[in-house]
């Protein structure tokens, strides 16, 4: 849901400084109810950045008309964009958020297995790539929107792992093996998931990515992080 309003948004900030948008992502078009968005890709809007069509604030309208017919009053012109007002229940990213916030209260109170039950729920919900935000990713109004709400994710992921590494290491193995590589200079992220090879009876493993992340630490900052990131064989 959220990429509609994003689209609007986009659109309309565009069609304001008279210029058809340049890189109007084909996935976030072809996301909209009923194909409104059509079949062309980047490559097609990029030849329309210095001609707009005449049409492009009556397409606009259009496009808004369609879309009330499905959200009614809830598509609504708020600033220089368009919302749609939605429940917590009717976005996924809105209930990981809701989960996410529970699982740190219940950990907070001592509660762990309404915490790992909650956590495991949140990150359940999580789609990836999320960075791509229904193909806006790389917008720069969007940016620390992306940025928050991923780092939100990681630490909710580190989070449940935590809890659930002494349960089931091999679980802890198959969700971070995901996201591991691209968060590879990620502290506990790496220590979790040295742990869990560890835990699984793959030590050697655990310490090809000690080395691994290692060397790349020394060749960016000259000095190996904090205490969290030690060898696996330093217990």
């Amino acid at each position: 849901m959220p990429h509609v309003w994003c689209f609007f948004r986009y659109l309309r900030r565009n069609l304001r400084r008279h210029r058809w948008p340049e890189t109007a992502p084909a996935a976030g078009l072809a996301a909209l109810p009923g194909g409104l968005g059509g079949r062309g890709g980047r490559a097609d809007r990029r030849a329309l950045a210095d001609t707009p069509p005449r049409t492009a604030r009556k397409n606009l309208q259009v496009y808004i008309c369609k879309l009330r017919r499905v959200f009614g009053d809830r598509l609504g012109y708020v600033g220089r964009g368009y919302r749609l007002q939605i429940g917590p229940d009717e976005c996924d990213l809105l209930r990981f958020e809701r989960l996410a916030q529970h699982g740190r209260q219940s950990l907070r109170e001592g509660d762990v297995e309404v915490a790992l039950e909650t956590f495991g729920q949140a990150i359940a919900l999580w789609r990836e790539p999320f960075g791509d935000f229904g193909g806006f990713g790389d917008e720069p109004c969007l940016a620390a929107e992306v940025t928050q709400r991923y780092e939100l994710f990681l630490s909710t992921l580190e989070e449940w792992a935590e809890l659930e590494l002494d349960r089931d290491c091999a679980a802890v193995l198959d969700v971070l093996s995901g996201h591991v590589r691209s968060q590879l200079l990620r502290e506990r992220l790496g220590g979790l998931w040295m742990r869990a090879l560890a835990s699984a009876g793959r030590a050697n493993e655990a310490l090809a990515h000690y080395g691994l992340v290692s060397g790349r630490w020394r060749t960016s900052w000259a000095s190996i992080p904090a205490r969290s990131w030690r060898s696996p064989t330093a217990r």
